[in-house]
């Protein structure tokens, strides 16, 4: 059986490789803020929206932490993601202090 992090590497470079997790990891933030900010003027109960902002606010945190971009699939700029990232705490995730 091989490594599961070597199919990622197969046929690419480790930069091309990263920033294509990159690239897929802030959309995926940018998908959670989406759902999180449909959510929150309806009436959804807080058993699904307290995990919702949870995973909004961990990939928020992430993202910064690693430096990723606000830019998603095609190039597109993620517009939630920006903001979250230049607001930190916003969504409650942990901010760090250097």
């Amino acid at each position: 059986m091989t490594d599961h992090g070597e199919a990622l590497f197969q046929d690419r470079c480790p930069e091309a490789a990263a920033r294509q997790c990159a690239m897929m990891f802030a959309q995926a933030a940018e998908w959670h803020l989406e759902v999180l900010r449909s959510a929150e003027g309806k009436s959804v109960p807080l058993y699904i929206k307290n995990p919702l902002r949870e995973h909004a606010a961990s990939l928020v945190y992430h993202c910064r932490d690693l430096k990723v971009m606000p830019i998603g699939l095609g190039g597109a700029r993620l517009p939630l993601l920006s903001f979250a990232l230049e607001h930190p705490g916003f969504y409650g995730e942990q901010v760090h202090h250097d």
